[in-house]
């Protein structure tokens, strides 16, 4: 449904909808702007077009589209009520070593090792770390995950959320196709019986550098983490810890686009878009 036509039926009551039908003009509110864009503007860039509302289009749903509607409903409620859950969770790592135990000790510890192996940051002596450098180190996180096939998968979190404070829109989004381009070339990929492959690309953002702008990014790794964390390099991480507290505290810096980061999405486009057309590809412009 259209955007003035969920206007119409949220804002106009029957009434005024039935004067509208019978010729009677009634003005539609003034339209909402984001960022100085209209509805207008964003529906166009998103290949959305609005359609009349007309007494001649019948704006409710047909027995069997009520029917459909209602059965996918009614199958994701019994699934949820069948399985527990509708969507798979994830665990503070404390809250998930209560319930998986050691299995979620080994899934965490993979993850770390597997960061230290890819070389995603480096330790720091708290000693060289200016007062604003500290005060800007956001916190690691770790969470656990069980997947569908019982197996458990840990991962390690820079808490990005404070930085959307100094972090503009356009310094940490990255282009995202819009999901009816998705449909209109699937559409045609299937008319013109194109050849279609989906991949994947294991640890995506930490295979992405962080810009060389000598603009350090400091995380700071806690607690239990800073433990976990000396078990994968005793030699390497074990002399830059220190007690902040009464609590373990490692700091680093950040070396790869690690998630949570409000920049990484960015930095993997701008490197996955460099890659591929390093490979001859063509990126269209709209």
């Amino acid at each position: 449904m259209s955007f003035d036509a969920l206007m119409a039926k949220s804002k106009l009551d029957k009434d005024m909808l039935n004067k509208r039908y019978l010729g009677k003009e009634v003005r539609a509110p003034p339209r909402m702007k984001f960022g100085g864009a209209t509805w207008d503007e964003l529906e166009q860039c998103h290949n959305m077009f609005k359609a009349p509302l007309s007494a001649m289009v019948d704006q409710e749903h047909n027995l069997m589209q009520a029917l459909y509607i209602a059965k996918v409903i009614m199958e994701t409620r019994n699934g949820v009520s069948e399985h527990g859950v509708s969507f798979s969770q994830n665990y503070i790592y404390q809250k998930g070593i209560k319930i998986f135990g050691e299995k979620g000790r080994k899934a965490a510890g993979k993850e770390l090792d597997q960061l230290h192996q890819r070389n995603c940051f480096t330790p720091i002596d708290v000693n060289d770390l200016s007062p604003e450098e500290k005060a800007q180190a956001m916190e690691a996180l770790m969470f656990l995950q069980e997947k569908k096939d019982g197996t458990m998968k840990g991962r390690m979190v820079y808490n990005g959320k404070p930085t959307r404070e100094w972090l503009s829109r356009e310094d940490s989004s990255s282009p995202t196709a819009a999901l009816e381009s998705i449909f209109l070339t699937s559409i045609i990929d299937a008319k013109e019986e194109r050849d279609v492959i989906s991949v994947d690309v294991p640890n995506a953002f930490i295979l992405t550098l962080m810009p060389d702008d000598n603009k350090k990014v400091i995380m700071k790794i806690t607690g239990v983490l800073v433990h976990l964390m000396v078990e994968q390099a005793p030699e390497v991480y074990g002399p830059y810890v220190v007690y902040e507290n009464r609590k373990k505290v490692l700091y680093v810096a950040v070396l790869k686009a690690l998630y949570g980061m409000l920049v990484s999405s960015l930095l993997w486009y701008n490197k996955f878009k460099k890659d591929l057309e390093g490979c001859g590809f063509v990126f269209q412009s709209v």
